[in-house]
């Protein structure tokens, strides 16, 4: 039993240099994951800043305020004033006084498009969106507005107040990598709160 006890026995040696290889190759991953994860965080923070440089900048912009269950287009009127301080974006509003169903949701849809056909033919060149509703909804509504003109979606955070999110049609500016790399990033990202 000397082989076992003693710490010079090769057993021991073995083992220890058994336990340097398993410490590397799990350590290689984890370096690798950070790397990436701080490329794609820089890449996630240039891309925040190209969307809020997207400041009602171009010739005609409008803000889009879909509800169901209560007007949201005050409180939407009061946002776009505080943070595009001297740019005039008319809000249009599209306030539902039904429920959403199965069976009303063609209707809603349809409705919205008709809004979104009297904004093209106004030759809209941007389109800040504010959402209060179903999220199946809200991904049939990205559906009819994306691949269109710029479209700057806005979440009503946990402050209450309405913060600039993402773009629905990225894609034209950045690129279909860009723009995966930039939802990968989000992803990652902390959440404050």
């Amino acid at each position: 039993m000397n082989w076992l006890t003693t710490e010079t026995s090769v057993v021991w040696r073995v083992l220890d240099r058994l336990c340097d290889i398993f410490g590397l190759c799990a350590a290689l991953p984890m370096i690798a994951a950070a790397v990436l994860s701080l490329r794609y965080l820089s890449r996630y923070r240039r891309l925040r800043r190209l969307i809020k440089s997207v400041n009602g900048a171009s010739s005609r912009p409008r803000a889009l305020a879909i509800s169901f269950g209560g007007s949201i287009k005050m409180a939407v009127a009061d946002y776009l004033r505080g943070s595009y301080a001297g740019t005039d974006i008319p809000v249009v509003e599209y306030a539902a006084a039904r429920e959403v169903t199965v069976e009303s949701v063609d209707d809603h849809l349809r409705n919205i498009l008709a809004m979104k056909h009297d904004l093209q033919a106004q030759g809209v060149t941007e389109l800040h969106l504010f959402f209060k509703g179903p999220v199946a909804l809200a991904v049939l509504l990205g559906a009819l507005l994306d691949n269109w003109v710029g479209v700057k979606i806005y979440q009503n955070g946990r402050s209450g107040q309405y913060e600039a999110w993402t773009m629905l049609h990225v894609a034209k500016e950045l690129g279909s990598d860009e723009r995966f790399t930039m939802e990968l990033a989000r992803a990652m990202e902390p959440r404050d709160g």
